[in-house]
């Protein structure tokens, strides 16, 4: 048990000591950056989906369960409301939709910790409608968002501003960092985290694996858990 324990320690100890090495910080920022005063609930997220159903489009609310995924490797209307909520103008929500109706299953939003899934079974028996989530389906969700009130309220953070929190917030079970709150610590993380990095994937599903348990830690924030995501997989090679 002492044998494990201390390698486990030298072994995080060895992580930190690297990040701090590899990533030194000029002028350390340990404030934490409130982009929005909460994220988006299925309530809010429906006002605006209530307007996509009139105009034929199929996908319904992730939030609640009704409609996890889009389908037809493409964002539906319900994923443009989404995107709204965390953009602050409807010109950058759709070119949130343009990079993210790329070919691929699942598109990665900077602002939103839930992957967008565009490979499932929203269909055409979905809400009774008649067709599969078209290329212009998620700019129309952006549009319809601009006429209700909740939607582009979010506060763009500008690059290299000091408003972020730089330190990361996830802790490994167990563990503390150097702001002191261990009772933010995730348990059982470090194992499971040391599964995944050994995963013979590639990059992007390990990183997509890495940041989903990184963000289940209490009090972890979407930009620290993709960076410190990014920091641990460059640590595998």
């Amino acid at each position: 048990m002492r044998l494990a324990l201390l390698i486990r320690s030298v072994i995080f100890n060895t992580v930190i000591i690297k990040i701090a090495a590899d990533f030194p910080l000029e002028n350390p920022c340990l404030q934490t950056c409130s982009n929005s005063d909460s994220d988006i609930t299925a309530t809010t997220l429906q006002t605006c989906i209530d307007k996509c159903l009139p105009n034929g489009h199929c996908c319904g609310n992730r939030l609640n369960g009704e409609c996890p995924a889009s389908s037809n490797q493409r964002l539906s209307c319900a994923n443009g409301c989404e995107i709204a909520f965390y953009r602050s103008t409807v010109d950058q929500c759709k070119q949130d939709c343009q990079a993210g109706n790329v070919q691929e299953c699942f598109y990665s939003h900077p602002n939103i910790a839930k992957d967008f899934n565009k490979c499932g079974s929203c269909s055409n028996n979905f809400n009774n409608c008649t067709s599969w989530p078209t290329l212009d389906a998620c700019s129309q969700g952006c549009d319809l968002a601009a006429t209700i009130p909740e939607f582009y309220q979010y506060v763009e953070v500008p690059p290299g501003s000091c408003d972020h929190d730089n330190i990361p917030r996830f802790l490994f079970g167990g563990q503390s960092n150097m702001e002191g709150k261990p009772e933010d610590a995730l348990p059982n993380s470090f194992i499971e985290l040391i599964r995944i990095v050994n995963k013979k994937k590639e990059k992007k599903k390990v990183k997509r694996q890495l940041k989903k348990l990184l963000i289940q830690a209490k009090a972890s924030e979407k930009q620290t858990t993709s960076n410190e995501a990014r920091l641990i997989y460059k640590m595998r090679k």
